[in-house]
């Protein structure tokens, strides 16, 4: 069976090697950049996805790559930790921890790995067509044509699939804007990191080590979606917005080279009612996007990948159109809740940061210190089950 996977990224990656594994041995990656370079900032690998990792053979070399954590906090801008999680709790539990990485490094690991794969850069989709009972036509910006018997679009919250197969989605504003960078540093205590929360609505600061020597730090403020501020703009601007911080924040971010200062709104979208249209179907942020208050957007890609493959494989024979549909519904069914879950809480959270005012501060600071420690070992039993 031919498949072709939408995106490059961390999903379409981590699936490639995930079907792989599963025995398909004609896959074809189609990535829209022209190449796939050690680009972007960093994010946390949780113990969902580092459980994911190990199946396929590769957490040690994600964990190698970047910075094992022992615990995470949540505090107020003068560094007072109201809420913390002990990651060494969490690796005698789950038998994995929290990864702070890369995410460049990350993508290079994958696809390393994804090597059996034929991988195809600069194919950005333009349109795709699906004939039922036949093989799906795939038509790129370049020119250039492709068939294949699956679809899987992996190709992220503005994904061209799920627009050729559903149409629009509406995506959703969380009323914040989010920095992002990586600086050539090492920090004082690498193995911990915590997430601040300013008096400003919406403005919160982390810095988190991801290997020895990078440091990976975001910044998000409630502000109207659409920011603009030039690259000699965005550091002073910013250093203006963290000067009440009690951290490394401040450092850390003078130290980043301009141009390697990330900006970007944060948006989601309502949870789909359907994932896959004949034999194509979507995953990652394309099927669930989320914004990254619970830092599982990647992680349930990852996840998508395991199960996907895995679903395929249990079918009898997947060259079948409807042994395909099956396959697809039970993914679908088995992923839906948890993805749903992920949306849904991650933005609660970050509505609860951008309340604003003194009362707003208050309120945030005293909901953060008294949410009980069961409540979040019960929500870590349902995000770390893989």
């Amino acid at each position: 069976m031919k498949i072709a996977i939408i995106g490059g990224g961390i999903g379409g990656l981590t699936t490639a090697i995930a079907l792989q594994q599963k025995g398909f041995t004609d896959i074809t990656v189609y990535e829209a950049a022209p190449e796939i370079k050690a680009v972007g900032a960093g994010l946390w690998i949780a113990a969902n996805a580092i459980i994911v990792f190990d199946r396929l053979g590769i957490a040690d070399q994600v964990k190698a790559a970047g910075n094992i954590l022992q615990s995470a906090g949540l505090g107020n801008h003068k560094g007072e930790i109201l809420s913390k999680i002990d990651f060494t709790k969490i690796i005698q539990r789950y038998g994995n921890g929290t990864v702070a990485i890369h995410r460049g490094k990350l993508q290079q690991i994958l696809m390393k790995n994804a090597d059996k794969s034929t991988i195809l850069t600069h194919k950005r989709l333009k349109n795709i067509k699906i004939t039922e009972g036949s093989k799906t036509e795939l038509y790129f910006e370049d020119g250039t044509s492709a068939e294949a018997d699956l679809v899987i679009g992996a190709d992220g919250i503005h994904s061209v699939v799920r627009k050729r197969l559903f149409g629009e989605t509406p995506l959703r504003y969380s009323g914040q804007t989010c920095w992002r960078g990586i600086t050539q540093m090492s920090l004082e205590n690498p193995k911990n990191s915590a997430e601040l929360w300013g008096t400003q609505a919406g403005l919160r600061a982390c810095v988190s080590q991801v290997s020895d020597t990078e440091v990976y730090w975001y910044i998000t403020q409630k502000h109207k979606a659409g920011l603009k501020l030039s690259e000699t703009e965005t550091k002073p601007y910013l250093l203006n917005l963290i000067s009440e911080f009690n951290s490394p924040i401040q450092k850390v971010v003078q130290l980043t080279d301009n141009q390697h200062i990330l900006h970007n709104d944060l948006f989601d979208f309502a949870p789909l009612k359907e994932w896959y249209k004949g034999n194509t179907i979507l995953i990652g942020d394309a099927a669930h996007a989320t914004t990254p208050n619970l830092g599982q957007g990647a992680c349930q890609a990852i996840e998508d990948a395991w199960h996907l493959a895995d679903c395929l494989k249990s079918t009898p024979s997947p060259t079948e159109s409807m042994t395909v549909s099956e396959a697809f519904a039970r993914f679908y069914n088995l992923r839906k809740e948890k993805t749903a879950f992920v949306t849904k809480t991650s933005l609660q959270i970050g509505q609860l940061s951008n309340l604003g005012g003194a009362i707003g501060y208050r309120l945030r600071n005293w909901l953060l210190s008294v949410t009980p420690s069961s409540m979040a070992e019960k929500q870590f039993d349902y995000l770390f089950h893989v």
